[in-house]
């Protein structure tokens, strides 16, 4: 990936395979995204609600915070979903044989470090994939079944830390 920083805007350029993991983890996120949340598994409608757990509330009270909560993270769900869809857009001519440019405004950084950590962590839940997991042995990575999902975690932890070093940059 090469890192290209603009006035108002950031642009990867993106080797043929880092462009198909990033389309793929964008699609598979979106599906999150805009799916009603009762329509998802289990496991996914946890993570959107979120949960609240303090001694310290009454029983009412941390009721009505955990919903304060869930109508949040459901309108982040919306408001994330709406800008990986404008982002898809630019993979409409993508050929897979080809280099890509994906770009993205300097605002929207927090947005795709969102995003990004939004896979992330679903793809941890739902394979599974624990602390120890990560640190896993490439050599042996093929026997790994949880092998793709750790592969895309890994990359998309280094989109991330791209994007923490064009912030970083700004700063200097």
């Amino acid at each position: 990936m090469k890192i290209e920083i603009h006035s108002n805007a950031i642009s990867f350029h993106l080797h043929a395979s880092e462009a198909i993991w990033l389309l793929n983890s964008f699609q598979s996120i979106q599906q999150s995204y805009t799916t009603p949340l009762e329509s998802l598994p289990q496991k996914e409608q946890s993570f959107w609600k979120g949960s609240l757990v303090d001694p310290r509330y009454s029983d009412s009270l941390l009721k009505s915070e955990s919903e304060s909560l869930e109508l949040e993270r459901a309108e982040w769900k919306n408001q994330r979903g709406e800008i990986v869809g404008r982002w898809l857009e630019q993979f409409n001519d993508f050929n897979p044989d080809q280099e890509m440019k994906f770009k993205f405004l300097r605002e929207e950084a927090d947005a795709l470090l969102q995003i990004t950590n939004d896979r992330r962590l679903l793809l941890a839940m739902n394979h599974e994939i624990q602390e120890k997991d990560m640190h896993h042995d490439l050599e042996k990575l093929h026997q790994n079944p949880k092998a793709e999902a750790l592969i895309e975690i890994d990359f998309l932890a280094f989109v991330q830390g791209a994007i923490i070093q064009c912030l970083e940059y700004e700063l200097e």
